[in-house]
């Protein structure tokens, strides 16, 4: 396969959106107690915590128009989901 180019996302905590669930009973669990923190975990660690509808549309702008580094970070992962069209 011909590949333009292979990004390899690596975010550190994920914050479920719209109904998503792990189909894992003990990361389920992790994320229903861990919940109410949430909130002052993006406030103390800002790069610590991403969404996934941030992720996805980091994703889909990494397709679009390409980043310098093929290793993204939470900090490169939060800037190509600021990326405008």
């Amino acid at each position: 396969m011909n590949f333009k180019a292979v990004y390899l996302f690596r975010p550190a905590m994920i914050q479920p959106l719209d109904g998503i669930e792990s189909q894992t009973t003990s990361y389920r669990i992790f994320y229903k107690l861990l919940k109410p923190f949430f909130p002052i975990i993006q406030r103390v660690a800002p790069n610590a915590l991403l969404t996934t509808q941030s992720i996805a549309d980091a994703m889909l702008n990494a397709v679009r128009f390409g980043y310098h580094t093929e290793i993204l970070e939470v900090k490169d992962i939060i800037k190509l989901t600021k990326i405008n069209l």
